[in-house]
């Protein structure tokens, strides 16, 4: 038929831990005369990536921050050193500054995002979408903490994701340069929900992004007093 629906269960020690419903059309429906055309227009103004910091540059600056206590540095040195090994090139317009006390700031992040071709291995372009689906994961939820004043490096704030719904809308490829929007939506009820829009570097919309996520507090604990 021309659309089809799956669902993917994984289970760990007999319970589910990840649930994936999936949704297909033939090709054959993306350029018929019924097929309607519109999309958001692609941001302007956004630098290009050839002239943002690699991750490794930014992780790099932030640890040689002097504004940095020791605890975030730390804090900042684990993320580092947790990074994925395969080279995927996310190079963000604005880092987050992972300071112990940052300004809030507007929940809007851009980021450019690649993955050499070289690494695609024999070039399948089934594993495209798959790495574009893991891009989309980078950085989206923590736009809901930048309102607050808030980044991951502080240890005040827990995230995980609850659910990720991604839209492809036109065939997209990781080993070209690919423009994210980060938008936060919304923060209450200790849950975050971020919406992503990827482009294409001529404009084109190729994927729609929401994911909503637990956004806890963590309880400041002050030091015991003494007994004295």
């Amino acid at each position: 038929g021309e659309r089809g629906q799956r669902q993917v269960v994984a289970r760990q020690r007999g319970e589910a831990v990840f649930t994936m419903t999936a949704s297909y059309q033939s090709e054959a429906t993306w350029n018929t005369p019924r097929a309607l055309r519109y999309q958001l227009a692609a941001p302007e103004g956004v630098p290009p990536p050839e002239s943002l910091p690699t991750q490794q540059q930014t992780w790099e600056g932030m640890l040689a921050d002097s504004r940095l206590d020791e605890s975030a540095r730390e804090s900042v040195r684990r993320r580092y050193e947790a990074l994925p090994p395969f080279p995927l090139d996310i190079r963000f317009v604005k880092p987050i500054q992972r300071l112990a006390e940052m300004e809030p700031r507007e929940p809007t992040q851009f980021a450019w995002v690649r993955m050499p071709e070289s690494f695609m291995g024999d070039g399948r372009e089934e594993l495209h979408e798959a790495v574009v689906a893991y891009a989309s994961d980078w950085g989206l939820l923590e736009t809901c903490c930048l309102p607050h004043g808030m980044n991951l490096s502080q240890r005040r704030i827990r995230l995980a994701s609850l659910d990720h719904t991604i839209y492809f809308h036109h065939p997209v490829s990781p080993c070209e340069w690919l423009l994210y929007h980060m938008q936060g939506t919304s923060s209450s009820g200790e849950r975050g929900l971020a919406q992503g829009f990827i482009y294409s570097r001529d404009g084109q919309l190729k994927v729609s992004v929401f994911q909503e996520g637990l956004m806890r507090v963590v309880e400041r604990h002050s030091a015991p007093r003494s007994k004295l």
